[in-house]
């Protein structure tokens, strides 16, 4: 990655492992996809949102 343009970060997968790496077992991987539809990155992004927010207690709706 050079930098937070790198298109390969468009999957979302990058932001879960981090996720994954300050708190173990956060990240459910069965639930994220492989980011190869337009669809799919949207799945992981609102997966990354709803985890980012449940670390830090907040309520979306």
């Amino acid at each position: 990655m050079d930098s937070f343009k790198d298109k390969r970060l468009s999957d979302g997968v990058f932001f879960l492992e981090l996720l994954s790496a300050v708190k173990k077992k956060v990240v459910n991987w069965g639930l994220v996809t492989k980011g190869e539809s337009e669809e799919d990155k949207k799945l992981n992004a609102t997966y990354i949102i709803s985890k980012k927010a449940w670390m830090l207690n907040l309520f979306i709706s």
